[in-house]
């Protein structure tokens, strides 16, 4: 063969194998396995994962096996990673969750960063089949957040991946049931193999969370109960079920940085299931023909024949006929031509039936065969089947103990229950390891990044732990070359080995990372940064060395020795000052190119002196040749140039202060920082003025510079010379970019020609201007990151004083460390720390990809941030009821039910909320299988809402409502809530409960006295006399005011309880200790504790309980608190006011609230309007008069009670109506008392201290009232002053009262009033905005100024309220509200805090009393429509006496039927002229008193009705009118389709019998 057609076939070959598809990264969770190398622990040391311990359920079924494989931690999932935000987080299958993890974890194992693959062509193909937690996170009615669709589709478990890491091929679940995990790696495997992806993610899952899918597997296919698959053995009985969640990365050969296995070939397809006598025979059992043929075609296709396979990773089910049918099948087509036996083996037998999952599986364990040499053995492989001759021949062995592989070709065959056949060809790879092959010269320095600081050390912790792998090194080089997103902790070790090879640690720093993007800047230090040796550890860096090469090839000519210079220890090297020149430049290039070569590129570029050649090299201004050669002239001018004896010093000041110091001879060279320069002059007199800086104080120093006053006047000469020089090396200037920041050009002058390029003239004028290093260093940011490129990091003092302190100065080198080779690897890493990501492989050898086999894997040294806890769709229980809902029927006729007549409240007889509480306890006992009594329970967040009432005639129907999960019930009445709260069965509730004092001595109050003082709360009881004596301390306990009132109020019956319901025996008289009755009945006791609670509330009325915050009942400790008194059986009760707590033996009640019902109202409603009364001459009669007077007295007294005090005259009279006035108002306490003139004037202080009004008749002339008024009423006093005759204002001296307002004969006085204060200020109130003003002015008025607050009628919505509350509280008694107009009104006068202006007078709006106009007896009302569709049209209105002949009735009760409803919305045609009648039956009572209901044919809306006799019946006793009202019409439809339409239905058939012939009757009847 032609040698061009040898090479043409070998690049053919070549190609072929770098377009294979491999594996190249997997990882996986596996029963009792968080990783691959776990998973090679179960194997290669033959543990048994199926084990029965911490099973997900408890659930005793006979079909139920209970040794299963349980993935861990499957509640734990990194969602900040993933960017899966905490609804969808909580939505999320847990598949979905986990294969996000592997799938990081595969990847990360092939060396590969996903940042590496965003928006490349990567597809996703993750296998699986059933998910439990589908339906348990979206059909279930609980998940209202609307991710149901997101966290648990199919789709999005492949979507989610492809996502999170922007990757752009295709991405798909596939679900093959057993066969899906294979059938998702054949979509990959000939997806990259036509070229639609460069690389694909193939994944697969299977989880058991619920038990009853092991009972409809078990009905499929034999599950075994000991947990043991026995494949291939004579004892075979079924598979362990289990769970896995697997993922391989597949790659093309010539991108991959690993390579486990080629894939040769996959493919999978449907044969057909075996047929059984109802159908198709699910399982695994096959016809081996079928199966051969599939096997048969599959080899054809992959172009191998299957002699060479020398390992078959079976399915090996542990079901006898299929472990049967399948060997048959292999035997058939692997061992007809085959020399030695065939070896094969189930993954199954190790770690379970892992369904979607176990394609995967087996090809993991295949891997590790690879990986290792070795393939796993079968477990529970003992005794081997003699009834399968491929077996009992010796042509198949299984394998019961690992075995070595030769890495050839391994098959991979699985199947599904569906009759689904699948099948995967491997090819080995191996590639021997050679531990010598990447030797380095210098230690190994590893960055890694993660998710926590801990998730680092993990990594590092394990580097350390084994010898030095380079290959392993540089697929972490790989990986973490880029920013990882969501790694929030860095770190880097330097790695070295001892002399006997173990791994050291030179290094270490692990830190958290925060992500932060920060400037870089180069720094070029000058001359003193030589030393001898400098780079002699450094040239044991490849690239240093490269560069120093470099740099000897361009001076040899010149006869310097730059090696020499760089390695010798001679310490007068650099007496020689063009060695210094020439040493630093091939340092800083040598550094620079490190730096390059790494990806490390500046933001900015700073040089100091000689520094900016490094710059300008860095800058790509200068060539390596260029710059070692402008060192070279730099020196070599130095060195021909006769210069002066000069000198250099460092001074410890800056710019600013030394130039005014320093004597003419002396120029400053270098302005360092604000508090550091260097001077350069002639040596006499820089020595002279060292002295001088010394002696006062300054820090001075002389530095080496070989005599040499650079930067100055003095150097001049050497300008041309070098200019000369430097033109012949930089033969082509090129332009400075941007990032190099000059030093020896100041700012104002970076724009001129001269200053933009690279040139000669640019680096003449740096050696011979001054160092502007300060004036430009001004321009690093305060956040920088600034390496130091030098031999020394000579300016790092510098840069730290003058720098801000969050400024980070990197020295890559230190003068006199004993390796500068570890320092530059650590300043790299501290390079690292801070955000950058150098290519660190650079440093080392050049690893040739993929890495040699038994390299290790890297998938389980991922470490999660697995603090949260996510929910996970367990089953709990068998018999678990989540909710529970029951219905109980109480009627007071029920022997268990009839004690609820001693609890009436208000004329009603009421279900109570203890007996709620309770029926809650009921529900959960019956629940729970557990009797009443014998479990204690705790309720909290209890909201008690109304009790129903109980009716003679009809049973009360109450539904309870209990979810098991959460123990929330509800508790309704028909359509109205009793109770809602939390309920839960506790073991122990009494360690929370002390004991209560038990001793009955000091009960000074018995039932009777309890009772009667409830009685006096709107309560009322039988029987009972108080004891006396205590009466008088319990009303300031009870905070009960007015005696006489409530006397009146116990009349009432209002709240009656007997019988079991008066549980409360016995208290003490500060009401904080009881005894309460116990009758073994939990209502009445829980009442009785709730009663004693009410009856402390400072209210006088009905206190309801509306809240309970716990109530704790332990039936055990309960019991032991039962003691006989009175031949009673009583517990102890103690009320702890300060705790909010009460406790009774075994029942603890806290947090109780109550809401308070208004007392029963005794008067009758007074209606009243709201009209504007002038203060004078207005037309109102004299109550109106007194109305309106006492409203304004309210609106000025600034208190909640007014106290009004009426002097009878001689007569005996003050005001008729004054009394009953006084009763009128709601809302507000009026105290009237009358006070004759005589006991006036004997006694006059007793009784007019306390009064805010008195009434008076005639006191303009009544000297003597007036005299002791003037001795003894206070400032500002009110009085109302009657007098028959109107008098003039002029009566009396303003001194002594001004009239505010006079109606008529009455007049309301303002009794010595204060004087007038000046008006301090005026403030506009129209907004809401102008509050603020006024709030600032009322605080700087001063006490006697008055504040006039002008605002618009009506006000603001809570203006008024919020000026009376400051006049009551915080004592501004000068505000005055004028409202409306006040132009025309002298306002100096003013005395009335709240004044309305209208139609040009002061005054007010008041509520007046309305006069009602009696009705007239014999009107009759009707309910009327008038305008029909319009509901809001219904209305009351007059109906005249109808001359209709019947029956009169009074009308109680009334029904409407939803034929009205249609007729007034005017939806139904009406007939007749009865357009606006509504309602047709009705119950009321006749003139002669009987009860009676029926039918009113014109409607029975009305006030009365006639109705006719024979539509008219008598009520029953046991009925009441609004039964009674229900029934007349539903009585008359029925008896009319009985009688009417059955009637009219027989005459039609006999009509039909009479016509048909006799014949056809039956037939058609039929």
């Amino acid at each position: 063969m032609p040698e061009n057609s040898r090479t043409v076939e070998r690049m053919s070959e070549m190609t072929f194998k770098e377009e294979r598809v491999v594996i190249s990264g997997m990882s996986g969770l596996y029963p009792a396995s968080k990783s691959i190398k776990d998973l090679a622990d179960v194997l290669y040391n033959k543990k048994n994962p199926i084990t029965s311990e911490n099973q997900r359920w408890n659930y005793s079924h006979p079909e139920v096996v209970q040794y299963t494989g349980k993935l861990p931690e499957l509640n734990k999932f990194d969602a900040q990673f993933f960017k899966v935000h905490y609804r969808l987080a909580n939505n999320m299958d847990p598949m979905a969750k986990k294969v996000l993890e592997q799938t990081y974890q595969a990847i990360y194992d092939a060396g590969v960063s996903p940042e590496h693959l965003s928006g490349k062509n990567v597809g996703v193909y993750i296998g699986m089949s059933y998910s439990e937690t589908e339906k348990a996170c979206f059909y279930v009615a609980d998940c209202r957040t609307g991710f149901g669709i997101a966290g648990c589709n199919k789709a999005m478990f492949a979507n989610r991946i492809s996502y999170w890491l922007n990757v752009k091929g295709p991405s798909l679940a596939v679900d093959e049931a057993c066969c899906s995990s294979i059938a998702a790696l054949e979509q990959a495997f000939f997806a990259i193999s036509r070229g639609e992806c460069e690389a694909a993610i193939v994944g697969a899952v299977n989880l058991c969370l619920h038990p009853q899918c092991l009972v409809h597997y078990g009905r499929i296919v034999n599950l075994c109960m000991d947990g043991k698959t026995k494949s291939f053995d004579r004892h075979a009985d079924g598979c362990a079920k289990s769970e896995a969640i697997n993922v391989l990365f597949l790659q093309k050969a010539k991108n991959a940085l690993r390579i486990y296995a080629k894939i040769v070939h996959v493919k999978s397809g449907i044969t057909m299931l075996l047929e059984g006598e109802t159908g198709p025979r699910f399982g695994f059992d096959r016809d081996p023909k079928d199966t051969a043929t599939f096997l048969k075609n599959f080899y054809e296709e992959a172009g191998v024949s299957p002699d060479v396979v020398e390992y078959v990773e079976a399915f090996g089910s542990g079901v006898l006929e299929a472990d049967k049918s399948e060997i048959e099948a292999i035997d058939s087509v692997f061992c007809k031509n085959r020399k030695n036996p065939l070896a094969i083996g189930s993954v199954m037998s190790n770690i379970g039936n892992s369904d979607a999952a176990s394609g995967i599986s087996s090809i993991t364990k295949v891997l590790l065969g690879y990986e290792t040499g070795l393939l796993a053995g079968n477990l529970h492989y003992k005794t081997p089947r003699d009834d399968i001759s491929a077996i009992r021949d010796g042509r198949v062995y299984v394998l019961d103990d690992h075995a070595p592989t030769k890495r050839n070709y391994a098959a991979v065959n699985s199947m599904s229950l569906t009759g689904i056949n699948a099948h995967v060809l491997l090819k080995g790879h191996y590639k021997r390891k050679d531990p010598n092959r990447y030797k380095s010269s210098i230690p190994h320095l590893v960055a890694i990044s993660g998710r926590q600081d801990s998730a680092v050390r993990t990594v590092i912790d394990d580097l350390k732990s084994r010898p030095i792998d380079p290959e392993e090194l540089a697929l972490l080089h790989n990986i973490h070359q880029t920013t990882i997103s969501g790694h929030m902790g860095r770190g880097f070790v330097i790695l070295d080995q001892d002399d006997e090879q173990n791994t050291v640690c030179l290094k270490e720093r692990i830190e958290y990372f925060d992500d932060a993007i920060r400037p870089l800047w180069f720094v070029y230090s000058g001359m003193g940064s030589q030393w001898p040796t400098m780079g002699k550890q450094l040239m044991r860096i490849p690239i240093f060395a490269a560069s120093i090469e470099r740099c000897r090839r361009v001076l040899e000519p010149k006869g310097v020795n730059i090696v020499d210079i760089l390695t010798s220890s001679d310490s007068t090297i650099f007496d020689n000052i063009l060695h210094s020149f020439v040493g630093i430049a091939a340092v800083q290039i040598g550094l620079t190119d490190i730096l390059k070569s790494l990806g490390i590129e500046p933001d900015k570029i700073i040089g100091h002196s000689v520094g900016e050649l490094g710059c300008a090299y860095a800058d790509g201004c200068l060539t390596t040749e260029e710059m070692i050669l402008s060192a070279y002239s730099r020196g070599l001018v130095s060195v021909q140039t006769p210069f002066i004896q000069g000198s250099m010093a460092a001074v410890g000041i800056g710019y600013q202060e030394i130039s005014k110091m320093c004597p003419p001879s002396i120029e400053v060279a270098c302005h360092n920082s604000s508090q550091s320069s260097t001077v350069s002059g002639p040596a006499q007199d820089m020595k002279q003025f060292i002295a001088e800086l010394v002696a006062k104080g300054i820090f001075a120093k002389e530095v080496p510079c070989s005599n040499i006053a650079y930067h100055s006047r003095y150097i001049a000469e050497a300008g041309p010379g070098l200019l000369k020089y430097l033109k012949e090396v930089i033969k082509t200037p090129r332009m400075r970019s941007d990032r190099w920041v000059s030093t020896s050009v100041p700012q104002h002058r970076w724009n001129e020609p001269s200053a933009k390029y690279s040139s000669a003239e640019y680096h003449t004028n740096n050696l011979l201007n001054p160092v502007l290093f300060e004036e430009t260093a001004n321009l690093i940011p305060s956040n920088a990151v600034l390496i130091e490129i030098a031999p020394h990091g000579l300016l790092q003092a510098i840069l730290k004083r003058s720098l801000p302190s969050n400024c980070l100065n990197i020295a890559l080198t230190r003068r006199g460390h004993p390796n500068n080779a570890v320092l530059l690897l650590e300043a790299i890493g501290n390079l690292y720390m801070e955000g950058f990501t150098p290519r660190l492989q650079e440093l080392y050898p050049k690893v040739e990809f993929p890495v040699s086999t038994g390299t290790p894997m890297l998938s389980h040294l991922v470490e999660w941030v697995h603090s949260e806890k996510w929910p996970l769709p367990l089953f709990v229980s068998a018999h678990r009821i989540t909710a529970a809902s029951c219905k109980f029927v109480i009627s007071l006729h029920d022997d268990e039910s009839n004690i609820f007549y001693g609890n009436v409240i208000r004329g009603k007889i009421l279900y109570p909320f203890a007996a709620a509480l309770v029926a809650a306890w009921d529900t959960l006992a019956m629940t729970l299988q557990i009797p009443k009594n014998q479990m204690s329970v705790t309720f909290h967040n209890v909201k008690l809402y109304s009790q129903p009432i109980l009716h003679e005639q009809r049973q009360l129907r109450l539904g309870v409502a209990l979810h098991r999960g959460t123990g929330r019930f509800e508790i309704m009445s028909e359509h109205s809530k009793v109770a809602t709260g939390f309920i839960i069965k506790t073991k122990v509730v009494n360690q929370c409960i002390n004991e209560v004092d038990s001793d009955h001595k000091d009960m000074e109050l018995n039932a009777d006295d309890i009772y009667h003082l409830l009685k006096l709360r709107d309560y009322s009881y039988s029987v009972g006399k108080p004891h006396s004596r205590w009466i008088d301390d319990l009303f300031k306990i009870t905070g009960i005011r007015y005696l006489q009132e409530l006397l009146v109020l116990s009349l009432m019956y209002v709240v009656h309880f007997s019988g079991d319901f008066r549980s409360v025996h016995n208290g003490n008289s500060i009401l904080n200790s009881f005894s309460i009755i116990w009758n073994d009945n939990w209502v009445t006791f829980i009442d009785g504790l709730l009663q004693v609670n009410a009856l402390r509330q400072r209210h006088d009325g009905v206190s309801q309980p509306a809240e309970i915050r716990k109530l704790c009942i332990d039936v055990t400790e309960h019991r032991k608190h039962i003691t006989k008194v009175d031949n009673k059986e009583i517990i102890p009760a103690k009320v702890l006011e300060k705790h909010e707590t009460t406790k009774a033996g075994g029942v603890l009640l806290q947090g109780l609230l109550f809401q308070q019902l208004p007392p029963v109202i005794l008067k009758g409603i007074c209606l009243k309007s709201s009209k504007f009364i002038p203060r004078f001459n207005a037309k109102l009669d004299d109550v109106s008069a007194i109305h309106v007077f006492l409203q304004i007295v309210m609106e000025n007294i600034d208190k909640d009670e007014l106290n009004v005090l009426g002097i009878l005259n001689d007569s005996g009279l003050v005001h008729p109506a004054l009394a009953k006035i006084t009763n009128e108002f709601n809302g507000i306490s009026i105290h009237y008392k009358e006070l004759s003139r005589k006991i006036l004037i004997t006694k006059k202080s007793e009784h007019l201290a306390d009064a805010d009004l008195v009434v008076v008749r005639g006191m303009t002339t009544d000297s003597c009232v007036c005299q002791i008024f003037f001795q003894e009423l206070k400032r500002g006093i009110f009085i109302l002053n009657i007098e028959d005759k109107v008098k003039s204002n002029d009566d009396r001296p303003d001194a002594l009262y001004r009239v505010v307002s006079s109606i008529g004969k009455l007049q309301l006085l303002r009794w010595r009033p204060s004087e007038v204060h000046d008006i301090g200020a005026a403030v506009s109130v129209t907004r809401q905005s102008d509050i603020a003003l006024l709030i600032s002015t009322l605080n700087s008025l001063s006490p006697r100024s008055r504040l006039l607050v002008f605002t618009v009628y009506p006000p603001l919505e809570g203006f008024l309220d919020l000026i009376r509350r400051w006049r009551k509280e915080n004592g501004f008694n000068n505000i005055y509200v004028i409202m409306g107009d006040h132009e025309s009104h002298n306002l100096a006068n003013l005395n009335l805090s709240i004044n309305v202006s209208k139609n040009g007078a002061f005054g007010g709006y008041y509520y007046l009393p309305l006069k009602q106009e009696a009705t007239k007896e014999d009107c009759e009302l009707k309910l009327e429509c008038s305008v029909t569709g319009n509901l809001n049209s219904l209305k009351w209105v007059q109906n005249s006496q109808s001359s209709t002949p019947g029956i009169e009735v009074k009308v109680h009760y009334a029904g409407l039927s939803k034929m009205d409803v249609s007729k007034a919305l005017g939806e139904s045609i009406v007939i007749n002229s009865n357009v606006n009648c509504f309602g047709f039956d009705f119950s009321g009572v006749t003139r002669s008193g009987a009860r009676v209901m029926g039918i009113a044919v014109n409607g029975s809306c009305k006030s009365t009705v006639r109705a006719r006799t024979d539509l008219l019946w008598p009520i029953p006793d046991h009925w009441d009118f609004e039964e009674a009202a229900t029934v007349p019409m539903a009585y008359l439809t029925a008896f009319y389709c009985l009688h009417f339409c059955v009637s009219s239905w027989l005459n039609k058939i006999l009509k039909f019998y009479n016509i048909v012939p006799k014949s056809k009757r039956m037939l058609t009847s039929n």
